[in-house]
């Protein structure tokens, strides 16, 4: 199932397209692909100005990718993510960004890939089991540019894990992949979390949704004068 949400605002028209989780029944993780593909066949490119595929357990950051791409032009062949680098033996190396931190592609990179009829066009040879592999080959095979979306102390905006996982100093051996695949140094730690970060992936407990959200959205930080003293007739009666 592909759902696609659209986010229109004075500057900017964004259009989202989530990627469920189905039954093993009706596809499975080799079929990916073909899925992501069918889904940005279907959609009209002149509707929005961008396009973006996450997974259902990406928590995207609305205001900081709208702030991304504001300084961006959509008219320019575009491709956005956290690059990374895969390295077939034999093969020339691919820049790709990851599928689950989320991937955002100009209209006219839209427009490119649509007019190749992918995926028929636009698979990896041997290696379509990658979705998100696949997809920058495609796009490199296209023109289109893979766009560097670090914020101004060459920190990533497209994480592919909870902060939490990030914040230690030493990577955990699990993400040796990631310092292996990285198309710039990946740090770990506090200091290496952007402030401007567009998503978060594998955040798969709703309880983490709602705690980000809560963050991110709800919390409220007021400077010191900002507000008027607390009185005790603020306290609700019951």
């Amino acid at each position: 199932m592909l759902d696609t949400t659209r986010i229109k605002t004075n500057y900017i028209s964004l259009s989202i397209m989530a990627s469920h989780a189905l039954s093993r029944l009706l596809y499975s993780y080799e079929d990916l692909w073909g899925k992501v593909v069918d889904g940005f066949l279907q959609l009209n490119a002149s509707a929005a100005d961008w396009f973006m595929k996450a997974d259902d357990d990406t928590f995207l950051i609305y205001p900081n990718l709208l702030n991304l791409l504001a300084h961006l032009d959509p008219s320019e062949a575009l491709y956005l993510g956290l690059p990374l680098i895969y390295r077939p033996e034999g093969g020339e190396e691919i820049t790709y960004m990851s599928g689950g931190a989320g991937y955002v592609l100009s209209s006219t990179a839209l427009t490119r890939l649509q007019a190749a009829h992918a995926p028929a066009h636009c698979r990896y040879p041997g290696h379509t089991q990658y979705e998100d592999v696949n997809m920058g080959y495609c796009m490199a095979a296209l023109g289109v540019r893979a766009a560097d979306t670090r914020d101004g102390l060459g920190r990533p905006r497209f994480l592919p894990y909870p902060p939490w996982r990030l914040l230690q100093s030493e990577p955990h051996p699990d993400f040796a992949w990631l310092v292996h695949f990285s198309k710039y140094k990946f740090r770990f730690g506090p200091e290496s979390l952007s402030d401007l970060v567009v998503t978060f992936h594998e955040i798969r407990d709703p309880v983490d949704f709602y705690f980000i959200q809560y963050l991110v959205n709800d919390l409220r930080l007021l400077s010191p004068g900002a507000s008027s003293p607390f009185t005790l007739s603020q306290i609700p009666s019951r």
